[in-house]
C-alpha cells in the first residue's frame, strides 16, 4: 500500500519524483545499502522527503521499483566503493511503502519518457508526480526478492 495523499509534498512545495537507474548487477547493492546514485550531477537537485523510483533497465523488461523516499541531500561519493565508483552522485533512501513493488516502465512511458530523445527523465514534476504514483499504486506487483538492510530500515509514513 502506498502512502496516503496527506504525506505527499504540500501544494506550496514543488512536488518532484526522481528516477534513478540500476541494472541487475547494481540493484541489490543499491537496496542493501539504502543508497542510490547517478553518473552525472542532475542528482544534486534532489530534495529530501520527495519520492523516487529505481529503474532497472536490464532485459527482458525495464521495471520501476519503489516506492522510496529520499532521506538525504545528494553528496559526491557518500560511499566511495559503492558500485565500483561508477555512480558518484549519491543519496540515501528509505522505503515509503510497506513493501517493495515493481511495475513495467511501459506503464509510465507516456509520462516519464521524453518524446524527442526517448530517454527516461530523471526528475518528474508537477501533476505528472501524482499520475506516476497513481499508476504505480494500481499496477505494481510485490517484488519477490529479499533485501537485507532495507527491511530493517523501513519507515512507513504515519508510523
Amino acid at each position: 500500500m502506498l502512502p496516503e495523499n496527506k504525506l505527499y509534498p504540500k501544494p506550496s512545495e514543488k512536488p518532484q519524483l526522481y528516477v534513478f537507474s540500476c541494472s541487475d548487477e547494481t540493484q541489490d547493492e543499491s537496496l542493501e545499502r539504502n543508497l542510490i546514485g547517478a553518473k552525472t550531477d542532475w542528482a544534486l537537485k534532489v530534495i529530501p522527503g520527495n519520492y523516487c523510483f529505481l529503474l532497472n533497465y536490464s532485459p527482458p523488461e525495464k521495471t520501476l521499483l519503489g516506492l522510496f523516499r529520499v532521506s538525504s541531500r545528494c553528496k559526491y561519493n557518500l560511499v566511495k566503493n559503492a558500485w565500483g565508483g561508477m555512480f558518484p552522485y549519491q543519496v540515501k533512501i528509505e522505503m515509503a511503502s510497506s513493501e517493495i513493488r515493481k511495475c513495467p516502465l511501459t506503464k509510465f512511458s507516456h509520462i516519464i519518457v521524453d518524446r524527442k530523445s526517448q530517454r527516461v527523465q530523471n526528475i518528474i514534476e508537477g501533476v505528472s508526480v501524482g499520475e506516476c504514483l497513481k499508476i504505480f499504486e494500481e499496477s505494481a506487483l510485490i517484488y519477490p526478492g529479499k533485501i537485507k538492510n532495507l527491511e530493517k530500515n523501513r519507515r512507513v509514513p504515519g508510523n
